[in-house]
Order: C-alpha cells, then structure tokens, then sequence
C-alpha cells in the first residue's frame, strides 16, 4: 500500500529509542500511523502517494513529545496576555484553585479536548499533562491514554 503522506528530504529527528538524525530523511504516514522513518532516497520525491512533502529545509519530529504542559488551563491562554507577571501568577492561581477543587471541571474538559486537537495537528503524540486532577480530563482526551498515576497531589484514577 503506497503511504497517504510521504515527507522527504527532509532533516527528521525520529524521536525513539535512538534518537536517529537524517539530515536528509523521508516519513511515510499510512492510515494515520508513522509507518517508515529512514534516509531519503533517490525518486522519494516521485513516490506513489496521495501527499507528496518537500521537507528540504524543514525538521520532522515524528513521535513529537510534550513533556511538560498542564491540558486543564488550555482555554486560558491568552487570558492573561496583557497583564504582568505577577498580576498573571496572581489571577492564574486562583482560577487554579478552583479547577484543583472540581468547581471547573467543565472548563478542564474543554481544555483537554482542545488542547489534544491542537496537539495532534502539530504532530505531538505523547503528553505528560501535570494535574492535580488527572482523572477530570483524560476520559475526553480522543485516543488512549496510559494509566493515571498517583501522588499525594493528585486522585488515583
């Protein structure tokens, strides 16, 4: 089966066990999966698929993670972009305590779905969101999740 996106010559961190760097690499995408990651080839430009990328110039990042982000304050970017520093610790910590109570947990649903959507377009496939209450988004999240872990800050579920 010819892949549905090929993207070549392209510099491709392949973000795995290896670490592998092409300076000229090609990533095919079949059925919405990574399927091949490898250095580019002569005629990868001319391959059979429904999207041809001419990555020269460009980084690929396959397997992107974000290690780091808290999904449940998604819908507040730029909320605070006008206000200083401390005004912007000030009012984000206090809408933090209510969603870390549940008053928000509306808010911290819609802040997982969009922000799960925004990572996916961006190629981001892993998350590790940082919540005090990881069980109140994760169910919305649109593909599998790994189990929820635990801390004296955060439910079990």
């Amino acid at each position: 089966m010819a892949a549905e996106i090929a993207i070549h010559d392209a510099y491709v961190l392949a973000v795995d066990d290896r670490n592998r760097l092409y300076e000229r690499g090609t990533v095919h995408v079949e059925d919405g999966r990574i399927t091949e990651v490898r250095a580019s080839r002569d005629g990868d430009a001319d391959t059979a698929a429904d999207r041809v990328i001419d990555g020269e110039g460009k980084l690929v990042m396959p397997g992107l993670i974000y290690a780091h982000t808290h999904l449940e304050l998604t819908p507040l970017i730029g909320a605070f972009s006008d206000l200083d520093l401390t005004e912007m610790m000030g009012g984000m910590t206090a809408i933090f305590g209510h969603i870390a109570e549940g008053e928000y947990d509306y808010l911290t649903e819609a802040g997982y779905e969009f922000a799960a959507l925004n990572f996916l377009t961006g190629g981001v496939t892993t998350v590790n969101s940082i919540h005090v209450r990881p069980s109140a988004g994760a169910r919305h999240l649109p593909f599998p999740t790994l189990p929820l872990g635990t801390s004296e800050y955060s439910d079990s579920t």
